[in-house]
């Protein structure tokens, strides 16, 4: 072989895929053939990317080799014998990775080739003995009671994503032009949820992640649930974590940044764009890899953890790669993949497959069984006896408050969550139902009697816009409010004995009245009661598409090498052939709106059928091509065109409409072509 492009010509379609996935910063932009993506894998940019995937003995070998005469055999570098089979084994993944090149390693007698530019790339000297161990703690852990603990932190993670959903669905803070959460919208944000800002910044990336939560399409946007968030909300608790599980593995947003000083001097915060890391997976992945080879119930240290991502990952940041570590060391506690430094059942699920079905058996199997009922105690607090089923959790998201969780829970009636589930809407004949119906005893006199206070006074005033106004037959309540201390801030003017205005905002009037000690509802233009429903606020779909990333890039790579592969069968024949050998006349495509259309070409990309597209040039004719779909993102599609015989990158907006192949049309220009 005489160059980096004739050897990966030959390489089969498993290959080149296995190529694209370890390095796959060569599937951006596509390539429109074998050629290009051999000039991509020579250049010294996408050559340093592949270093720092290296560990410490790979970069060894790698850096004999470089230093020697070309071609060099393997047997030649200064590898003791005893140690020729693992050589071999990395003689092998660096040809995979394209830093050798050649006929593959079958032995220490083989021949192998560096690119040219690697030469001038800088590889630091490194130890050439065996990586670390990773040291284990002397006593395991039941397995069992390892997986009762992952279960449990399993519950209280999709607990942690429903609060910070329902808390943004109504109070949704808005987000800084530059994107991203103020430092006081986020600290606010913290204090509603009780929580430490580092996991709360987690949960918060993870829910953007997963696409739960983004921001809304308004002039000034504020960060709230999608719909997603919804349908998420009303699944069965392993369903609901089997998703966070799958977007954790594909996610990108690093919310240990959170806090830290980017590059202009602002302070990052979540839902920004400084949280974005594309390292992140790399790392997470060789995290999960070093605790999977651990054995059942064992555990490990931070520290020793640390020292064997330094082993994989040497050329990496030190700061930088610690920092992730120790984040992904938390991240996994609080999902359940990993306590107290031991793997659990999730755990090993994760590292092995992210299939939603896979992740959901798995967390079934250790989740305990969600309960129906509660105990209700006379001090107006409720026991949860286990995590509660979704129609449960609505209830008491809705009506109480969290105390404290765990293994049982203990949830507070109050006169504010009460009046807080009547603003939502419950009517208070329903919330009393719900109440008995949930209580495995009877419902203790104290809660039934707040249930009727607080509904025999909840609307006792009408608040509704002048800007805005209060009516109420009651006059001591309007007397309170034109004696607070607000009251000429609000531009209050008091038409009859029952009806007072205001120039400020219907909220503004809510607020206040709500902290003489009442409970006001809010009503519209037509005198009707108004119901402040915490779902109404919801962005219409979701602003990342991380959830999907892992299944969308294996579905890039299987089409990018599949039509890589078929652009070699073409090249001796067609190296030279126009664009207008694409089309044919012939063909009817009807025309179709562009959702429909975009629909069609993602089933043939995930499918991978063809099909013909009809696309309309620079003049507005119209062709017709016969292709498979490679990539669709960013309003650029990229397709196997079958008349040209190679890969081709159109604009979507040309695109007027799209009509699956029938088999033989696609083997008849097959057939044509060779």
């Amino acid at each position: 072989m005489r160059s980096l492009a004739e050897d990966l010509r030959q390489r089969p379609e498993p290959q080149l895929a296995h190529l694209l996935r370890v390095r796959p910063d060569l599937a951006r932009p596509v390539p429109s053939d074998v050629s290009e993506l051999a000039a991509r894998a020579g250049e010294i940019t996408s050559i340093r990317r592949a270093l720092d995937q290296l560990d410490r003995q790979q970069l060894q070998v790698l850096l004999e080799a470089a230093a020697a005469v070309q071609p060099v055999t393997l047997a030649d570098l200064s590898v003791p014998p005893e140690e020729h089979s693992r050589l071999l084994e990395i003689a092998d993944e660096l040809w995979a990775r394209a830093l050798f090149w050649g006929p593959q390693p079958d032995s220490v007698q083989s021949a192998v080739r560096i690119p040219s530019a690697l030469a001038s790339v800088g590889i630091e000297t490194y130890d050439t003995g065996p990586l670390d161990t990773v040291e284990l703690e002397s006593a395991p852990t039941s397995v069992r009671q390892l997986d009762d603990y992952a279960g449990m932190a399993a519950v209280e993670s999709t607990d942690h994503v429903t609060a910070l959903g329902d808390h943004l669905s109504a109070n949704g803070p808005r987000l800084l032009r530059t994107g991203g959460l103020g430092v006081r919208e986020f600290a606010a944000v913290a204090e509603a949820m009780d929580s430490d800002q580092q996991q709360v910044g987690f949960w918060l990336e993870l829910a953007i992640a997963t696409g739960l939560v983004a921001p809304d399409n308004e002039d000034q946007p504020a960060l709230v649930p999608t719909l997603e968030f919804d349908a998420w909300s009303g699944a069965s608790l392993p369903d609901q974590w089997a998703l966070l599980a799958r977007a954790w593995s594909s996610s990108d947003r690093d919310s240990s940044l959170i806090g830290l000083t980017a590059a202009d001097g602002s302070r990052i915060t979540p839902a920004s764009q400084y949280t974005a890391n594309p390292q992140l997976r790399s790392l997470r992945t060789h995290v999960m890899q070093v605790w999977a080879g651990v054995p059942e119930g064992h555990a490990i240290e931070l520290t020793h953890l640390q020292s064997a991502i330094a082993d994989r990952l040497p050329r990496w940041n030190t700061n930088a790669r610690s920092r992730m570590v120790q984040a992904c060391w938390l991240q996994a506690e609080w999902l359940g993949l990993a306590v107290a430094g031991a793997l659990t059942a999730l755990g090993r699920q994760w590292t092995s497959s992210v299939e939603l079905s896979e992740l959901r058996r798995c967390a079934e199997s250790v989740m305990p069984t969600p309960v129906e009922q509660f105990v209700a105690q006379a001090d107006l607090t409720l026991v949860v006896p286990g995590p509660p089923n979704p129609h449960l959790r609505a209830l008491l998201n809705a009506a109480t408050e969290v105390e404290s969780r765990g293994a049982a829970r203990v949830h507070r009636v109050t006169a504010e969550s009460l009046a807080r589930a009547m603003d939502w809407g419950w009517l208070p004949a329903d919330l009393s139902a719900q109440f008995e119906q949930a209580s495995a005893t009877p419902l203790p006199q104290p809660l039934q009697y707040l249930i009727t206070d607080v509904a025999r006074r909840h609307g006792d005033a009408r608040i509704g816009s002048a800007s805005s106004y209060l009516r109420c037959d009651d006059e001591s309540i309007i007397a309170d409010l034109l004696g607070h201390p607000r009251a000429a801030s609000l531009g209050l003017v008091r038409l009859t004995p029952e009806v007072v205005v205001s120039s400020a905002a219907p909220s503004s009037l809510l607020d206040i009245v709500r902290s003489l000690g009442h409970t006001p509802v809010a009503e519209g233009a037509d005198g009707q009661t108004m119901v402040v429903s915490h779902r109404r606020h919801r962005a219409t779909a979701s602003s990342n598409q991380n959830a999907e990333l892992a299944g969308a890039d294996e579905v890039l790579i299987a089409a990018l090498a599949r039509a890589l592969t078929r652009t070699q069968r073409n090249s001796s024949s067609d190296s030279d052939v126009d664009d207008s050998d694409a089309t044919n006349a012939s063909v009817e495509v009807p025309r179709m709106a562009v959702a429909a259309s975009a629909a069609l070409i993602r089933s043939a990309q995930e499918d991978g059928f063809p099909i013909w597209l009809g696309h309309a040039d620079n003049a507005g004719m119209t062709t017709q091509l016969l292709v498979d779909v490679v990539s669709n993102s960013g309003g650029a599609l990229s397709v196997f065109d079958h008349g040209s015989g190679r890969v081709r990158t159109l604009a979507i907006a040309r695109v007027t409409g799209v009509r699956r192949a029938d088999p033989s049309e696609a083997n008849q220009t097959e057939n044509n072509n060779g």
